[in-house]
C-alpha cells in the first residue's frame, strides 16, 4: 500500500469535488 502525501490527497479530493459540482448542485 503506497502512502500519498497529504497535499496530493487533498488535491485529488478537491478535483473530485469540482467534478461533482459540475454535474450536481453543491450540498451545504
Amino acid at each position: 500500500m503506497t502512502t500519498i502525501k497529504a497535499t496530493e490527497a487533498r488535491a485529488n479530493l478537491y478535483k473530485l469535488l469540482d467534478q461533482a459540482g459540475e454535474s450536481h448542485e453543491p450540498i451545504q
